[in-house]
């Protein structure tokens, strides 16, 4: 019952995947809002989408806004609008991986160009624990948890906020290579160095 026809349907694109069959639905007025505010009702216009074959349909909303001194309106395919959008998204994500990409750069740097600080204010104490039995693994392991121990903190809040498994999975593999790859650099210079070189410099 009801002024719609049967298996008449809702479309909201970008904000649901399919359209809401009407059937099993009931509608009701919208809640009215004071004059003052009354460009929510602008937004409702021109958000809003008709599915219709009928472009005479259209034609004749167009025609009878305009016959009422309304706001000039007009009208595209869904195709044409979902066409639009998507490029919109395009470039936004375009400009937003940009951005991104310049800090995750500029974050890389930073961090390498830490631990290579960090290795080289410490060469004659490094020196001093392999001369007095240290090992080089553990040497290693203690500049690698320089940047292990901030992912292990980071990937810790990807398992608490995140319920995908694929997702975590992916991004605490990544997280590994990525802590391998800022790390492979200071390890390299740090190996390079032989204990009497270190304190030979350092006296």
């Amino acid at each position: 019952m009801g002024f719609l026809k049967a298996g008449e349907a809702y479309a909201a694109p970008f904000e649901s995947e399919k359209a809401i069959i009407l059937d099993n639905w009931m509608m009701v007025p919208r809640l009215a809002e004071p004059l003052s505010e009354g460009i929510g009702y602008l937004t409702d216009l021109v958000s809003t989408y008709f599915l219709t074959e009928d472009e005479s349909l259209m034609e004749k909303i167009v025609q009878k806004a305009h016959n009422l001194n309304l706001l000039p309106f007009e009208y595209r395919s869904l195709e044409e609008q979902i066409a639009r959008d998507i490029n919109d998204l395009k470039n936004e994500a375009l400009t937003m991986g940009s951005v991104m990409v310049l800090i995750f750069v500029f974050a890389t740097t930073g961090m390498i160009s830490y631990m290579i600080r960090y290795i080289q204010q410490r060469l004659r104490e490094f020196a001093i624990h392999s001369l007095c039995g240290a090992r080089n693994k553990a040497l290693i392991f203690r500049i690698f948890m320089q940047v292990g121990a901030p992912s292990l903190i980071a990937d810790i809040w990807i398992i608490v906020l995140f319920q995908q498994p694929l997702l975590i999975t992916c991004i605490i593999l990544f997280s590994f290579l990525y802590g391998i790859g800022i790390a492979a650099y200071p390890l390299y210079t740090f190996k390079r160095y032989a204990i009497i070189d270190i304190l030979r410099r350092n006296e």
